[in-house]
């Protein structure tokens, strides 16, 4: 689960038939040219981008985390993305 500062759940990450996908059922459906991206989290290094999520109005994405990946975030970002989150993390939290 990923939750924003206030504890708000915003995104669940699950897998299912051997695919992982985020459930961006608790997000806000974003306006036009802007777009949820997803950020692999490690203390004491740059977030690092896993790719875009769209603007929330998909309820469920297919995801590719990377062997290793143990926290994620979200952010919200222009469209295209950015090299780096352009404001703060929407949410956040632990993969099991």
């Amino acid at each position: 689960v990923l939750t924003s500062a206030d504890g708000t759940e915003v995104a669940r990450v699950m897998e299912s038939g051997g695919r992982t996908y985020m459930a961006l059922d608790g997000a806000a459906v974003l306006p036009a040219g802007r777009t949820y991206q997803m950020w692999s989290l490690k203390d004491g290094q740059a977030p690092v981008s896993l790719g875009l999520l769209g603007d929330g109005g998909d309820t469920s994405i297919v995801v590719n985390l990377p062997e290793g990946t143990t926290r994620v975030g979200i952010s919200n970002e222009p469209e295209g993305g950015s090299p780096a989150p352009s404001g703060l993390i929407a949410g956040a939290g632990d993969l099991a």
